[in-house]
């Protein structure tokens, strides 16, 4: 996603193949794409730490809605109870992933139209805690702290580590640097007075795109153009033991790991059609995900790992489909498509932690289609809501009704 006053149409479209005539002068696309300009800690004090839970939490979402005219953080339980707005600036304020832990939100700020070609966005961690010391859900303010600064600053695809104390994101180098997007990891530590710490991992001309943190290792995958096409990565957090993973004809886009690490999941047009695919960390092993032809008016995006690494959701497009949102079951090769309705998109898909009896949950966002009222002149294009479904796509249960948009689900983990 672009950050910078991103369009619904352009966050609907996940296609996204990071090659350099493609992405040259582009500001990116895709709902992971959070514009950076500062970072901004909430807590107890500006750098405070920011304590555990002191009871445990139903399974809640964050989500953006439109409802007041511009974009704001809204917080909702995944019953579709307890819907709270965490954001009240007049600013366009967008969610992230959430740390580790569940207690911090990364949320992004975007600055006011006439200081966004000399200050961009500034992103921020807002506290999830309950505690007799604080409100139950603090409010994001104004405040932060400059990382990288100008109309380059950017912040895409970012992805926690698993101490929940660095983040790696890709962005645009400074001004002093040719090219296109490289790899920072930022990283703070708890306690008074201590700053975060901004680290360039990559360096190459034709740029480096899409970090993903690997389960609980330290490894991230990414894809580049360095050599001269888009090809998928692994490397370390200290940007060592750098490795390429994808030789085969075609660009590969829109890494996701497997919760173990073991796997890495990509969508590729190696075969004449997009499809998803994956491949053994070391490189070895590469496979296609589904059964699916190779009918080029057909595509396949956006995988989603369920926790336990089993099942793989992902979005089926096509001219007369619409979106569709297929559930595959890697063990049994079992493919189910959620029961959406006919001529609606589905996008944004995203497992929920694993519950007690051990399954999970698919949040994902829904535009229904567009249907003609009698004497209007144009045909009504309803607001995306968000739904879930159960692991087994039997049924789909909405959980935000209000005038929206409403988009870009995803769990507290």
């Amino acid at each position: 996603m672009t950050w910078l006053s991103p369009t619904p149409s352009a966050l609907s479209n996940p296609r996204r193949r990071p090659t350099a005539h493609l992405l040259r002068g582009a500001l990116g696309r895709g709902l992971a794409s959070l514009g950076l300009a500062s970072l901004g800690l909430w807590a107890h004090g500006p750098w405070g730490e920011v304590r555990a839970q002191s009871k445990p939490v139903p399974p809640r979402l964050s989500f953006v809605s439109e409802r007041d005219g511009q974009r704001d953080v809204y917080l909702i339980g995944g019953d579709g109870r307890g819907e709270t707005r965490l954001t009240f600036s007049p600013e366009d304020e967008s969610n992230g992933p959430s740390a580790p832990d569940g207690t911090r939100l990364l949320v992004t700020i975007g600055s006011a139209e006439e200081r966004r070609a000399t200050h961009g966005f500034r992103f921020a961690l807002l506290p999830l805690v309950r505690s007799a010391t604080t409100s139950p859900l603090s409010p994001l303010r104004d405040r932060g702290l400059d990382l990288l600064s100008g109309s380059r600053a950017w912040l895409r695809e970012p992805s926690f580590l698993p101490d929940g104390k660095r983040l790696v994101f890709e962005s645009e180098p400074d001004t002093s640097q040719s090219g296109l997007r490289e790899i920072f990891l930022v990283q703070w530590d708890a306690g008074p007075g201590r700053r975060p710490t901004l680290r360039q991992l990559t360096q190459n001309r034709e740029g480096n795109f899409e970090p993903t943190v690997c389960g609980k290792t330290d490894y991230i995958a990414f894809t580049s153009s360095r050599d001269q096409k888009s090809e998928l990565y692994r490397m370390r957090t200290d940007g060592s033991d750098l490795r390429r993973l994808t030789y085969a004809a075609g660009s590969k886009w829109q890494p996701r790991c497997s919760p173990d690490g073991v796997r890495i999941f990509f969508v590729s047009d190696r075969d004449g059609a997009d499809r998803i695919y994956s491949v053994h960390k070391n490189g070895s092993e590469p496979k296609r995900l589904t059964r699916a032809g190779l009918d080029p008016t057909l595509s396949e995006d956006s995988p989603a790992l369920s926790p336990d690494g089993r099942k793989v959701a992902y979005v089926r497009r096509g001219a007369t489909l619409g979106a569709r949102l297929h559930v595959l079951d890697q063990a049994t090769e079992r493919d189910c498509e959620v029961p959406t309705p006919p001529g609606s998109r589905a996008s944004d898909p995203d497992w929920s932690p694993r519950a007690g009896d051990g399954t999970s949950r698919l949040a994902f966002s829904l535009q229904p289609a567009a249907h003609t009222d009698a004497g209007a002149a144009a045909p009504a294009s309803p607001k995306r809501q968000i739904f879930v479904s159960d692991d087994r796509c039997a049924r789909i249960t909405p959980l935000t009704t209000a005038r929206g948009p409403n988009w870009h689900p995803l769990w507290i983990r």
